[in-house]
């Protein structure tokens, strides 16, 4: 589940928060970090991982293996988010609105300026 958290300025500069499957951990952006909240334990953890700039947007796989994580200069990252790694790094060419994973976990579809792009 993903909803929208806009900070500073109010015009949508700040990034999405996104829920695990179970609903047990919320994944929320802290600048350039991700932090992960667990909910059942109250315990907060920070993703060992930096992004370039300021976290735009994030999407978690269905079976939480795996966070895209995109910046505000559409610098990306494929982490594995159990163990905190970054898989594979890349920039979008143009600015990137909203990321999502498809429910069976198979496509990650990417809205950037006027077009979506779906990668499997």
């Amino acid at each position: 589940t993903t909803t929208d958290a806009y900070g500073g300025n109010g015009k949508g500069s700040g990034s999405n928060v996104v829920y695990t499957s179970d609903g047990n951990k919320l994944l929320s952006a802290v600048s350039n970090r991700v932090q992960v909240l667990d909910l059942k334990t109250h315990t907060v953890r920070t993703l060992p991982v930096e992004a370039r700039s300021n976290v735009k947007c994030m999407a978690l796989s269905p079976n939480d293996a795996l966070l895209l994580v995109v910046d505000v200069q559409s610098y990306a990252m494929i982490i594995n988010f159990v163990r905190g790694v970054v898989l594979h790094r890349f920039k979008f060419k143009r600015k990137v609105r909203y990321a999502v994973f498809s429910p069976c976990g198979q496509y990650i579809a990417v809205t950037h300026g006027k077009h979506i792009q779906v990668w499997f």
